[in-house]
């Protein structure tokens, strides 16, 4: 058995001996460099399968996942926030050609900010969607509400073929 006491790897600092896992592993108790005690077998240790007790990885998920104050993949708010900017710019987006093909925008004040769009439209209200008042218009402030599926379908745009023909 190789002695790691005092060994670094990664951002632990091996401290001592730790009694054997259940598959009888070798485990050590280290000190990661933000002041965390873990456990971690030997093997993990020297490969560098385990580098920190997981305060880097909690740190950068925090990042990702976190900002102002929630977390985005729960908030209905950064879910449509999301989807907006999906339909008007990912060519992928199911129905992408009824928003992108027609030249449908996101503001720049909302297009990198979740924040500022949260702070103009505010909490989605139980039931509302996302919906802007000028179908023809793009997202942005004074061109979106949170409405009901009834009051989308009021606000239609209307797609009868008839309206389209063009008179010589």
């Amino acid at each position: 058995m190789i002695n790691m006491v005092g060994g670094k790897y990664g951002n632990l600092i091996v401290v001592s001996r730790s009694p054997n896992n259940k598959q009888g592993r070798a485990m050590w108790e280290c000190r990661c460099i933000c002041g965390e005690i873990t456990i971690v077998s030997g093997t993990a240790i020297r490969d560098g399968t385990i580098k920190s007790c997981g305060c880097w990885r909690r740190k950068r998920m925090e990042g990702l996942n976190k900002s102002h104050g929630e977390s985005r993949p729960e908030s209905p708010e950064y879910k449509a926030w999301h989807n907006m900017k999906d339909r008007c710019f990912n060519p992928n987006a199911t129905d992408g050609k009824y928003w992108m093909g027609r030249g449908i925008k996101v503001c720049d004040r909302w297009m990198n900010s979740f924040e500022n769009f949260l702070g103009d439209m505010g909490r989605k209200p139980v039931g509302f969607t996302l919906d802007r008042i000028d179908s023809d218009g793009d997202y942005e402030p004074g061109n979106c509400r949170w409405a009901t599926w009834k009051e989308q379908r009021k606000n239609q745009r209307r797609t009868n073929s008839r309206a389209f023909v063009q008179s010589t």
